[in-house]
């Protein structure tokens, strides 16, 4: 079940919906849509995509895989930096993964260790 589906589908959150202004956060593009208008796309489907725009992408989604900050050998450095000096098999699946798991935010201030 998607959290949000089992909000709505809960009393508490039909309650909740009564104070203003009241959101619901899209689970595809992660923007901020008026509960009026969830309202009626969550009474005829259970998912639903909430933000209405279909040209809207996730707004975390990673741009640039580069800016990863990473921590090797107790040296903190950009991605970038990292593989140029990295020795072996590339990781960058790996590391793409898990920027895309965290988001482009994230994966500016969040530190991947790498042996």
């Amino acid at each position: 079940y998607n959290g949000m589906v089992t909000l709505y589908l809960c009393l508490v959150f039909t309650s909740q919906g009564q104070y203003r202004p009241a959101d619901l956060l899209c689970p595809e593009t992660y923007v901020w849509v008026s509960i009026e208008r969830c309202i009626p796309l969550l009474d005829s489907s259970r998912y639903a995509r909430l933000h209405q725009d279909p040209d809207a992408g996730d707004a975390r989604a990673v741009k640039d895989i580069g800016r990863a900050l990473v921590l090797h050998k107790r040296t903190v450095m950009p991605y970038a930096i990292y593989s140029r000096k990295r020795k072996g098999p590339s990781d960058e699946a790996e590391v793409q993964h898990y920027a895309g798991l965290v988001g482009q935010d994230c994966v500016e201030r969040i530190l991947l260790y790498r042996s």
